[in-house]
């Protein structure tokens, strides 16, 4: 199992080094028994942080709109990871060696007002300054990343709200093997064999699973 640790958050940090934490990826045997301390050390996820009572306390929540490390197990020793900020996807070993580099050309679509709006109707009205302090230019170009059993790299794109959202998938040396189109509101969870088990969220937050079969080219296929 490969398992990320995260620093908690202390009034007794330095403000300046928010934006500089990282997370440590670990691996852990099936049975919870460390078996490498540091495969990876990777950017930390973006949280929107206030601080104040003159450093006595402080506040964390998720930025709906930030970046984040996906780390991913693949076939044999590699270990994939993505920044979500582009569409470019790091393989090593387990020992830390490089293996490949992957990249996808893609611009990501821009944050609107509704979209913050969405978000200050979620999280409260006094959410609202520090949202639309925080909301970024554009989305992260990457929405979600998983590999598949047959070491396949299925790469979710951001997509504009209310619209289907392309899957790209390349096999484990980046060779584009095909596309697939998803409602919007649908994150993949595993893909094995010819099927995907996904969470479909509808607009009161309310998931059920969704099944799908597919039929993919082989690679290098339309």
């Amino acid at each position: 199992m490969l398992v990320t640790y995260r620093q908690a958050f202390s009034n007794r940090d330095d403000p300046r080094a928010d934006t500089l934490r990282t997370e440590l990826v670990r691996l852990l045997t099936a049975t919870g028994d460390l078996q490498g301390d540091s495969v990876l050390e990777v950017r930390s996820q973006q949280f929107i942080v206030e601080r104040g009572g003159n450093g006595r306390s402080v506040s964390v929540t998720l930025n709906p709109f930030g970046r984040r490390s996906i780390v991913r197990a693949g076939p044999g020793d590699r270990v994939y990871h993505l920044w979500t900020e582009s569409a470019a996807i790091e393989g090593t070993s387990l020992r830390g060696d490089p293996v490949e580099r992957v990249v996808i050309t893609y611009q990501a679509p821009p944050v609107t007002g509704s979209d913050v709006e969405a978000y200050v109707q979620r999280f409260g009205e006094d959410y609202r300054e520090i949202l639309s302090a925080n909301a970024p230019p554009r989305w992260p170009a990457v929405r979600s990343f998983l590999v598949d059993d047959q070491g396949r790299l299925w790469v979710g794109l951001s997509a504009p709200a209310g619209q289907p959202a392309e899957w790209v998938v390349l096999t484990g040396d980046g060779e584009y093997v095909g596309s697939v189109l998803l409602p919007g509101d649908t994150e993949i969870h595993s893909v094995r064999g010819e099927r995907i088990a996904a969470v479909a969220t509808d607009e009161e937050d309310v998931p059920r699973i969704v099944l799908y079969r597919i039929a993919l080219p082989s690679a290098g296929g339309p």
